[in-house]
């Protein structure tokens, strides 16, 4: 059965809604997460961290996944919302911010299954498997430049569209490029390996949800 377009909006509206709750529960999560584990730099350090206290890093990552798995949702119907973002730009740019929120997705959820045994094999292994563990890092799908990269790109045009068509509210142009920005940090924290990530982290945990809330009212009254 197929969804009329009221539905549809309503639909992303209330999706909008709960990707935020998965990102709120993650952002406390996150702050309970251990120092030596937030930015995931193995070390010998991290792997005593994690074998001690792993709780709060899987109900980060948990979360992380559920968060972006219902973004899939939201990017991939958004052009439903306004009749001037179903254009051939913004359809195809969220189909690769689809793909960028899928490799997210991937990438949370397998930390939360190799991580455990990476640990093992670390702690009971000799030094030669330690120096290899280390020197080989997390394993990763895309190292972040497809899902932050997209998600921004996402965010960006999305802003550039709801100015130029002057789409919702001013509050709602504002956090779009705010939220772009937030992704972009967020990728550039990555590859730096410094506390930007965190940064970008909170700059989405902190606006995201202002943003849903508005979406989710304009989305109620559009439908």
């Amino acid at each position: 059965m197929q969804l009329d377009r009221r539905e549809t909006v309503l639909f992303v509206g209330r999706m909008v809604l709960l990707a935020t709750l998965f990102l709120v529960i993650a952002g406390v999560g996150y702050i309970f997460v251990p120092y030596d584990q937030k930015l995931i730099l193995f070390s010998d350090k991290y792997f005593k961290s994690f074998k001690e206290l792993p709780y709060f890093y899987y109900i980060f990552w948990t979360f992380m996944f559920l968060q972006a798995s219902v973004m899939i949702g939201v990017v991939s119907m958004f052009h439903c919302v306004h009749e001037e973002l179903n254009t051939p730009l913004f359809v195809w740019i969220s189909r690769l911010s689809t793909l960028g929120y899928l490799l997210m997705g991937l990438t949370y959820v397998s930390r939360l299954y190799y991580m455990p045994k990476v640990t093992r094999e670390y702690l009971g292994g000799s030094d030669i498997v330690k120096e290899v563990v280390i020197a080989g890092g997390t394993m990763e799908f895309d190292k972040f430049l497809m899902s932050f990269g997209f998600a921004s790109l996402w965010f960006f045009t999305l802003a550039i569209y709801s100015v130029r068509c002057k789409l919702f509210n001013v509050a709602i142009r504002v956090i779009n490029f705010v939220c772009a920005f937030g992704y972009f940090i967020g990728l550039l924290g990555y590859f730096v390996q410094t506390r930007i990530l965190t940064t970008g982290s909170s700059i989405l945990v902190i606006i995201f949800p202002v943003w849903a809330i508005e979406m989710y009212k304009y989305c109620k009254k559009v439908a």
